[in-house]
């Protein structure tokens, strides 16, 4: 699979968001707060992946809503903190709870399945990014006269496909990590370190894409591409 597909439907259906969660302990007696006091006293909750808040207009209204910053949690938290629920009805105090061997193990599984995600992770190009970079680089082209021989044509062309090797692998670690997060072993930690290794590639070369679209859009803001030449771009990608 590619990295500029749209990677997080992979996950999705995964997770649980905050709200979801919310609603599942509601159906067993416990409010968010329960959660909080959980996280904040007791450290029983991982650390879930946090979705930044957007603002968006709804169109039926006709207004601009803004919505707050959420969480989201892999699924297998829900047999977690049903867990503690049982333990804590049973006569377990939440401190008690928190140092049981394996309700640590459990939170470090799910703490190990959270890092692996790939849910919300900035170093995915989505496909309307690698086309912007497609339509810049043609322009470019085009404009500074490069031939196809030119170092910088070849150079910047094949920017894409290093970016999308490295993307697979990146993909493959994080797969794996998932497999290997209740594993013992250092297998987990090995395929950290090189999705690590190979994240910061990644980075690097979603610089330089990123640089070549800007200078794509500053042709635009010049008038030395028209909104309908670029547009023109944009639909034949869609084919």
């Amino acid at each position: 699979m590619n990295i500029e597909t749209n990677t997080a439907d992979v996950w999705k259906s995964n997770l649980v968001s905050d709200a979801e969660l919310t609603d599942f302990l509601a159906a067993r007696g416990k409010k968010k707060s329960w959660m909080h006091l959980l996280n904040n006293r007791f450290k029983l909750m991982p650390k879930g992946i946090v979705l930044p808040g957007v603002t968006y207009l709804d169109k039926k209204i006709g207004l601009k809503i803004a919505r707050g910053k959420s969480v989201v949690y892999p699924k297998a938290i829900e047999g977690y903190l049903e867990k503690i629920i049982h333990l804590n009805e049973a006569g377990k105090t939440y401190n008690d709870i928190s140092k049981m061997s394996d309700i640590i193990e459990e939170r470090e599984v799910l703490q190990k399945l959270i890092d692996a995600d790939l849910f919300n992770d900035h170093r995915i190009m989505d496909v309307g990014a690698i086309g912007n970079f497609r339509i810049a680089l043609k322009f470019l082209k085009k404009k500074l006269f490069w031939a196809d021989d030119h170092p910088l044509a070849k150079e910047t062309s094949d920017w894409e496909e290093a970016r999308r090797r490295l993307g697979k692998i990146y993909f493959d670690c994080s797969k794996k990590m998932m497999e290997f997060a209740a594993a013992s072993g250092d297998a987990y930690q090995k395929l950290k370190t090189e999705k690590d290794r190979v994240g910061r590639e990644l980075d690097f070369y979603n610089a330089l894409m990123g640089t070549v679209t800007k200078q794509g859009v500053q042709l635009l803001k010049d008038g030395l591409v028209s909104q309908g030449e670029w547009m023109r771009e944009v639909v034949m990608l869609d084919q």
